[in-house]
């Protein structure tokens, strides 16, 4: 695992609304035959599904399904592992410069 975990946009714009403190670790999935390896960050809404955020060192397009998600890593409540067999997947990929923001 990372000594300076990322903060993902997604996690970190809805963090304040979570039933626990955002998780770091390490993470493996499978996108087809390929498998995968990055570092996960992911908390649980106060309503709905588990938000996982994965940053890879190599560029993904979007998917429906990825399989055999595995996390794992140390919480404030000491280490934890989360297993998925299959999770649908979506790519969320930051705005190229600030002026999109302001709509220049």
């Amino acid at each position: 695992m990372t000594s300076q975990p990322f903060t993902n946009p997604v996690v970190t714009a809805h963090q304040q609304y979570a039933r626990l403190s955002p998780h770091r670790g390490s993470a493996s999935f499978r996108l087809g035959e390929t498998v995968q390896f990055g570092f996960a960050e992911l908390f649980l809404p106060a309503d709905g599904q588990v938000v996982v955020a994965v940053r890879t060192a190599t560029d993904q397009t979007s998917q429906d399904l990825a399989t055999d998600l595995v996390i794992e890593g140390t919480g404030e409540s000491g280490p934890f592992r989360i297993e998925c067999p299959q999770c649908s997947t979506s790519t969320v990929r930051p705005r190229a410069t600030q002026g999109l923001a302001d709509g220049a």
